[in-house]
């Protein structure tokens, strides 16, 4: 290969006036992932990293450019993806001049990457340490059509759709789509803000497309005229088991408008058993105060809900509320059924501690080919009722999809007995007549 770029570049030589350069060809890959540090030794795991001007810098060995018109040249690329972790590229090689003192930035929902490429011109020279542009989280005005998808069908998904958008910050005002072609199966198809220069005419990214990690990517500038409502795009932990403490698993991309991490702790009392239902996943703040007590006549549900709004954070552990057994003068009809969706032949139920509402509660269950409803009336807790209904994907070691219907009323005073009432009314009655004969 070397003597085939040294042939073209002597080609190139006696064509044009002008010689080839001879400048050092190198690369060089630091992956640090979440809640690591950066170890003492960074930078120097073989000869040839090293460190220059406080940067990572790498050596070796010097090869004719492919053409005249070339330039030595450093590229410097810092990735960070959803989860925290970080790619940093070093690399040396013949560049051309337009590729020359780039600084520039993209932010997609799965990654946001700076980069910056220094230049110069005289036979074996070291350029200067390329500078990242400094990083802006000041939000400035502009949304771009903003998603993300990895797919292993390159033929039917090609792009991902956007339905929310984006705010950019810093110097990105400007809108990209972007396409990372298959690499061990995944096509990565994402769409986000970019400063002005990243995206080329030839649906290239201006000098990044050297890294391994953005090999075989293409990009194209996009358009926001059209108005999206702002998605959040936060990454959480999906898992689900019965009677553990906690439970871990991978992050997935949340639904655009799920705005927090959810950790769900419920209990289920019923037929003498106790079973605790753990669930880490996507939510929205509504939920995050959800903490309180569904009853029936023969079921009694406990439940709590915690949220975090960073990406890939980790919820509080819920503390499940104490059971409660002094009534509270309330009433609400109540009924059970399990594998039903109507509950019918209800009684009256006392309520107890602060359950102040009554409710309609239908919770179906979806796990593979299978459908388990539930339905129940009874007493319950106002948070109970202010979270409302919902939808959630429990992803682990049990999936499925759990769809709740919660309808809520205020409950009632005690109702007494007719004979009581009649035995009150009559008492009352007489101590009318004997006041009255006095």
């Amino acid at each position: 290969m070397k003597n085939t770029v040294s042939a073209l570049c002597i080609i190139s030589a006696f064509i044009s006036t002008a010689s080839c350069l001879e400048c050092t060809v190198c690369s060089w890959i630091f992956q640090k992932a979440l809640g690591e540090i950066y170890p003492s030794n960074f930078g120097k795991s073989s000869s040839y990293d090293t460190f220059q001007d406080g940067q990572p810098f790498c050596l070796g060995p010097n090869q004719n450019c492919p053409s005249p018109e070339d330039v030595c040249g450093s590229i410097y690329v810092f990735m960070t993806k959803y989860d925290g972790s970080q790619e940093i590229f070093i690399k040396r090689d013949c560049l051309q001049p337009i590729e020359c003192n780039a600084r520039d930035s993209f932010t997609t929902p799965v990654l946001r990457t700076s980069y910056a490429t220094t230049c110069c011109t005289t036979e074996k020279c070291i350029p200067a340490t390329p500078i990242l542009p400094t990083e802006n989280n000041t939000k400035n005005g502009v949304f771009c059509p903003a998603c993300f998808s990895s797919t292993t069908d390159n033929v039917h998904q090609r792009t991902c759709v956007a339905k929310h958008s984006i705010e950019c910050m810093g110097e990105e005002k400007s809108c990209i789509s972007y396409q990372k072609e298959p690499i061990g199966g995944n096509t990565i198809n994402a769409m986000g803000c970019a400063s002005t220069n990243v995206c080329k005419e030839n649906g290239e990214i201006t000098a990044v497309r050297k890294p391994r990690s953005m090999e075989q990517v293409t990009c194209a500038n996009v358009s926001n005229d059209v108005t999206l409502p702002t998605g959040h795009f936060i990454w959480c932990y999906f898992c689900h088991n019965y009677n553990v403490q906690n439970c871990t698993d991978e992050p997935y991309l949340c639904l655009p408008d799920e705005d927090v991490c959810v950790f769900e702790r419920i209990k289920n009392i019923y037929d003498g058993r106790e079973d605790v239902e753990i669930t880490k996943r996507c939510g929205k703040s509504h939920e995050c105060k959800r903490a309180g007590s569904v009853r029936s006549s023969t079921k009694t549900i406990f439940m709590n809900t915690t949220c975090c709004h960073d990406n890939v954070c980790e919820p509080p552990l819920p503390a499940l509320p104490s059971a409660d057994s002094d009534e509270n003068g309330l009433t609400c009809p109540a009924c059970f059924v399990p594998n039903s969706d109507r509950c019918l032949g209800r009684s009256d139920l006392k309520c107890i501690g602060n359950e102040q509402r009554c409710i309609h509660y239908l919770k179906t269950e979806m796990q593979d080919i299978s459908t388990v409803t539930e339905s129940l009336h009874g007493c319950t807790t106002k948070e109970i009722c202010e979270a409302g209904s919902g939808l959630s994907y429990a992803k682990g070691q049990y999936y499925k999809t759990i769809k709740t219907d919660v309808m809520c009323s205020r409950a009632v005073g005690w109702r007494a007995p007719l004979c009581t009432i009649l035995l009150s009314m009559a008492i009352t009655l007489i101590v009318l007549t004997l006041i009255i004969s006095l």
